[in-house]
């Protein structure tokens, strides 16, 4: 469900409404650039989630260009975004050696320097490997991938219904800000109506060992 929590983000923050109801934005002008499901899911998608016609919010493919080439981001400042999502970044980067460190971050580097030249943002969605000992997924591929981005979620699942699915996010990575708690959300599926509602559910997260320790004993973890 990672697309549609963060699609449903960037619908929030065209918007300048709070995400999910609870968590404040700033309105500011997102772009989505798909290489995962192709332009007219991302157009259902957000057509679901209610987006509606809103100018703030821009879908391209590039498909004749991927983040792994400097022209990329050349083409993609001309939008002047404020913050940018890619999916996915194995899609992004197909052909790529994603074990492959130098391979693997090339496209994260740039997304970097693109950042420090326009102050975009660059939001990547990227793959699960698999669950780790705590039952929280790791990332697929190289570590350097971890290593390179300033701010890392992992998304679990939690309960599937026919038309309701929970899952819990957990920040594996702070960056400069302070830890926060795990929390679960749900996206309910209204069929006749062609409708998703994004929402954070009421299911508590499980408690887990590192939810248990401070900051510094998770960092030291």
């Amino acid at each position: 469900m990672k697309t549609w929590l963060l699609f449903s983000m960037a619908e929030a923050l065209a918007n300048g409404t709070p995400w999910m109801g609870r968590y404040p934005t700033k309105k500011s002008k997102v772009g989505i650039v798909d290489y995962e499901t192709g332009r007219s899911n991302v157009r259902r998608r957000l057509f679901m989630l209610r987006a509606g016609a809103n100018p703030n919010l821009g879908v391209t493919s590039m498909t004749s260009m991927k983040p792994n080439q400097p022209e990329f981001w050349v083409k993609l400042a001309a939008y002047k975004f404020d913050i940018v999502f890619v999916d996915s970044l194995r899609r992004a980067n197909s052909g790529g050696d994603e074990n492959d460190s130098a391979e693997a971050i090339r496209p994260l580097e740039l997304a970097a320097e693109f950042a420090e030249a326009t102050g975009c943002a660059v939001v990547y969605i990227h793959h699960a490997r698999k669950e780790a000992n705590d039952g929280w997924p790791e990332f697929r591929g190289s570590a350097a991938i971890e290593d390179q981005v300033d701010c890392a979620f992992v998304v679990r699942k939690a309960d599937i219904t026919e038309t309701k699915k929970t899952v819990e996010i957990k920040c594996v990575k702070p960056g400069d800000m302070i830890t926060p708690e795990p929390f679960a959300a749900e996206v309910e599926f209204d069929d006749p109506r062609r409708l998703a509602t994004v929402r954070v559910s009421k299911m508590a997260v499980a408690e887990t060992a590192e939810k248990k320790m401070s900051n510094g004993e998770v960092d030291a973890a």
